[in-house]
């Protein structure tokens, strides 16, 4: 293996071997492709002999490198070939899916870097889908990943985490979206040999975390703190070269940013989490830091008509007094709508009032009873649904004695 770029010098080179060994199963991982001039159902295949990657490492800086070559073994001089995707053409236009089960092919990783031992696995998470043109040799290709990274003696690992024994970590899915005119972390290339999808390369990158879960249950609590040290951004470069290639080009393209949570949201994506909607306290309105004592509307509490009974003689008027409370927090501007049962005893159709918060007001009207009135009449005052109710009893007026 190849470095373009390491690590910062503090770092051990056990823990450097076993970052690369790690970072190579992840860039395994990568992608696939397919064949030329395809039309729909056919087959589609492509290999990746180089495979480089960039990943960050926390505080301990970034690896920019060449892992996987034409040349590389496994420590014991086997080498490991290279990485098959597999797939089939959906339609003439050259769109292929790769299946989750069998879409890519790749060994168990067995290796042994330095003392290092470090196995994994690689998988797709659910199907993927590309495209490729043929007139150009343009690949495009989506996909998510499945990558399980374990040891048998994790001491061995020279990493700073704590405790012994085996380790065994599933991080999924890598989210990947890869084509020949990315630019990161290192530049792709157009396929050459169209017809072979050879001579050219794809580059992507990942812009969040894939979640991270233990197999085992030794050790699993590791996983996490494990996952702990990649950063949220990284690449993958991935070549079909005849000839071994000893550089990877230059990047042709700016590094992207994380993925940030939606507007509103806050977390790590893609585990974002509304954000609480800060509130007044209880007893109050508004948005903070906008607060005000929270103020009711006004309210009618009692419609009162006083007295209850009363007497008035025909051709005469009586007085009554209506009473209106406001039980809200704010004054109360309504209409008093006043109606007698009796044709013959007349009173105002409606009086106005304006209350202020917890007052009542008193108005008071006449009811006037024609000479011709007789018997009984109910006056009801009502407000906002609320009522008073008085009742005047109509006495016959003293008829004049005449002189003699």
């Amino acid at each position: 293996m190849r470095e373009k770029s390491g690590l910062p010098g503090r770092v051990s080179t056990k823990l450097k071997a076993a970052l690369v060994a790690l970072i190579a199963v992840f860039a395994v991982s990568a992608v696939g492709a397919s064949s030329a001039s395809a039309a729909a159902n056919d087959p589609f295949e492509v290999e990746f002999n180089h495979v480089g990657l960039y990943i960050g490492i926390g505080s301990l800086g970034s690896l920019d490198e060449l892992v996987l070559d034409p040349t590389t073994d496994d420590g014991e001089g086997n080498l490991l070939g290279s990485l098959k995707f597999k797939g089939t053409y959906t339609d003439d236009a050259g769109n292929f899916t790769l299946p989750k089960a069998t879409g890519l092919e790749f060994p168990t990783l067995a290796l042994d870097i330095e003392g290092v031992k470090i196995n994994g696995g690689i998988s797709l998470a659910e199907d993927g889908s590309g495209t490729y043109d043929a007139s150009t040799g343009k690949l495009d290709l989506n996909a998510k990943l499945a990558l399980v990274l374990g040891a048998d003696k994790i001491e061995d690992l020279g990493l700073p985490i704590p405790g012994s024994g085996a380790l065994s970590c599933e991080f999924a899915p890598l989210d990947l979206s890869f084509s020949t005119a990315n630019g990161w972390p290192h530049a792709g290339e157009a396929f050459g040999d169209k017809a072979n999808l050879e001579e050219g390369a794809i580059a992507g990158a990942f812009t969040y975390k894939p979640d991270v879960k233990s197999l085992i249950e030794e050790n699993a609590g590791l996983c996490d703190l494990l996952g702990g040290f990649l950063d949220p951004v990284g690449g993958i470069w991935l070549g079909n070269y005849a000839a071994v290639q000893t550089e990877m080009p230059a990047a042709s393209g700016p590094k992207p940013g994380p993925t940030p949570c939606p507007e509103g949201t806050t977390g790590n994506y893609p585990h974002c989490k509304q954000v609480p909607v800060e509130e007044c306290p209880d007893g109050q309105v508004g948005t903070p830091p906008d607060c005000k004592d929270e103020v009711t509307p006004g309210a009618v509490g009692a419609v009162k008509v006083t007295p209850k009974k009363a007497k008035v003689k025909a051709g005469k008027a009586a007085k009554l007094k209506i009473k209106v409370s406001n039980t809200g927090g704010e004054a109360l501007k309504a209409k008093i709508k006043i109606k007698s049962s009796n044709k013959k005893v007349k009173a105002p159709k409606t009086v106005s009032v304006t209350i202020q918060p917890g007052k009542t007001v008193t108005k008071t009207i006449k009811v006037k009873a024609a000479k011709k009135a007789k018997g009984k009449a109910k006056i009801t005052a009502t407000v906002a649904g609320k009522k008073g109710v008085a009742t005047l009893t109509v006495k016959k007026a003293k008829k004049k004695k005449r002189k003699k």
